[in-house]
């Protein structure tokens, strides 16, 4: 869910690598803005009325003739109707995008944990839940290269109801030839302006995919009527006049996802925290706010700043399979220009301290000893190669933890060239709890 604030005190408030991308051609955007969403669709409709003028500043402005033509704005739920799965379904097999294109889905409204599905968020609609990981299933096959996720929900923990979980048939891969991409002429003065390149950057540059929530696992995402979602509020301040100052951090002159997204969490998490103590002062402290102790956005994915790219890994814990429990783990991934190379994929296992766990009993074991979940042991069939996202089972007694207790367990993906030995894509590394 997401906390509704109704208090004057809410009223507004004032590592690139050597060789990035070619700009996509373009990105399709739609708005999923849960108006009908129950207490908070007031906040909701100030979240639409935010994001939407912030792409229409950017795409639709005849100050930035750059990127006339480049985005196609769709919107769902602002006209007070319950949006749901089959809306969303819809949508979904409506279109096809090509590897030139990019692909962005803002959702203001209710949401939640549930550490029982696979990437643990879900988002609760009026008009029916969806897990994250499902919505990610069902667009895996739209051919496009970006795919960016903000969800603006609470982070609380529930459960998902298991039989409203979103699942949509696979659009099968695009075939045709793609959109041809645009780049910058020669020289360096096309981007004059600052906020065109950090745009460019964002959302034209990135590769993979970038995936949000306005909260982490456990808080509550708030808002209040005016200036809306807390982290809606931010995002469209961060970006609707951005600097490079603000938010290239590291000075390169390239603006990351990882960047952006580092300084509107700050500012979205400062916000709450002034808030709460303006708040606490008049309403006390039996309110969820005095509860809640930071609202702090989360990202399972920042994208990549090559065409290679990993997601995941996701984790969903308590399963059996014959008899053993275990876990479920996904990735999915992409390597391009590696066409006809031999490479291994698999998960790799660490402690609290980093290091890799061992292999026990020659079941799941590396080459180095070490324990693994192979994925593929395949030939690269083409120039671009992307991976479905499948799961495999882990047991939980391959781990190579002796003592007691609970302990903090990490995890990531790797592509590994068999012929070179070279790392060709890694994941980030994700960390459970692990009960022995």
């Amino acid at each position: 869910m997401r906390i509704l604030l109704v208090c004057f005190l809410f009223a507004a408030a004032a590592g690139a690598q050597n060789t990035i991308p070619q700009s996509l051609a373009k990105i399709r955007i739609l708005l999923v803005m849960d108006t009908a969403a129950e207490k908070i669709g007031e906040s909701v409709k100030d979240d639409a009325e935010n994001i939407k003028g912030l792409f229409r500043h950017i795409f639709e402005n005849p100050k930035y003739p750059r990127f006339k033509g480049r985005a196609i704005i769709d919107t769902l739920g602002e006209d007070g109707n319950k949006v749901g799965i089959l809306e969303l379904a819809n949508y979904f097999r409506n279109f096809p995008l090509s590897p030139e294109e990019g692909l962005l889905i803002y959702y203001s409204g209710h949401g939640a944990f549930d550490k029982t599905v696979a990437q643990g968020h879900y988002i609760a609609m009026s008009g029916g839940n969806m897990d994250r990981y499902g919505l990610r299933q069902a667009t895996q096959y739209m051919g496009a290269n970006l795919k960016i996720y903000i969800t603006d929900a609470c982070g609380s923990l529930s459960r998902l109801a298991r039989d409203s979980i979103f699942k949509v048939p696979p659009r099968p891969p695009l075939q045709g030839t793609p959109a041809t991409g645009v780049d910058d002429p020669p020289g360096l003065i096309v981007l004059a302006r600052e906020e065109e390149r950090i745009w460019e950057d964002l959302f034209f540059r990135h590769r993979g995919v970038v995936d949000i929530n306005a909260a982490s696992p456990g808080e509550f995402a708030f808002g209040t009527p005016g200036p809306g979602g807390f982290f809606t509020y931010h995002f469209e301040r961060a970006l609707s006049a951005p600097t490079e100052k603000a938010l290239d951090l590291d000075g390169n002159g390239f603006t990351s996802w990882s960047e952006a997204f580092t300084v509107i969490r700050d500012r979205t998490s400062d916000f709450f925290k002034k808030r709460r103590a303006a708040y606490i002062a008049v309403h006390g402290t039996d309110n969820e706010i005095a509860r809640s102790a930071d609202q702090r956005p989360y990202a399972w994915g920042l994208g990549s700043l090559t065409e290679n790219w990993a997601h995941g890994p996701f984790i969903t814990l308590g399963k059996e399979l014959k008899g053993q429990r275990g876990m479920l783990v996904y990735s999915s991934w992409a390597v391009v220009g590696h066409a006809g190379e031999k490479v291994v994929a698999a998960h790799y296992f660490f402690d609290e301290n980093g290091d890799q766990l061992n292999d026990i009993d020659s079941q799941y074991r590396s080459q180095s000893g070490k324990v693994a979940m192979l994925l593929f042991d395949t030939t690269l069939p083409q120039n671009i190669t992307r991976s479905m996202p499948l799961g495999r089972f882990m047991p939980y007694d391959q781990l190579d933890i002796r003592a007691s207790g609970t302990h903090r367990v990490g995890i990531e993906l790797r592509v590994v060239s068999r012929e070179t030995g070279q790392v060709l894509v890694t994941s980030p590394r994700r960390y459970f709890l692990y009960t022995r």
